[in-house]
C-alpha cells in the first residue's frame, strides 16, 4: 500500500515530486463563466469594473463569489437579475472544485 505523506511546516507544504495538482474540468469552469458572464458582468461593467469576470480571473474570485451569492445572499443584486436553482448548482459546484 502507497501512502503519500504531506508536511506543513510554518504555513508551507512539502509534496512529493509525483504530486500533481487536477486542473478544473473545462466544462465546468465555462458553464460557471457562462453564467458569471450572463448575470454577473451586465451589471459589474458599469457599477464595478474592477471586478469584470474573465475566464482567466474567475478562479481568482471564486472565494468572494461564494461570500457574495451563498452566503451573505447579496448577489445578483436588484430585481432583474436571479439565479436559477440550476445556475446556482453550476457555481457551486465549479466552487467546490476551486477549494
Amino acid at each position: 500500500m502507497k501512502y503519500t505523506i504531506i508536511l506543513i511546516l510554518f504555513g508551507c507544504a512539502t509534496f512529493p515530486k509525483d504530486y500533481v495538482v487536477q486542473p478544473i474540468d473545462p466544462e465546468i469552469q465555462e458553464a460557471a463563466f457562462s453564467i458569471l458572464k450572463t448575470k454577473c458582468n451586465v451589471c459589474h461593467k458599469y457599477d464595478n469594473p474592477s471586478k469584470i469576470f474573465t475566464i482567466d480571473n474567475m478562479n481568482e474570485f471564486s472565494k468572494k463569489i461564494n461570500r457574495q451569492v451563498f452566503i451573505w445572499k447579496r448577489m445578483p443584486k436588484g430585481d432583474d437579475i436571479k439565479l436559477s436553482k440550476e445556475e446556482k448548482d453550476v457555481l457551486k459546484n465549479w466552487i467546490n472544485k476551486i477549494k
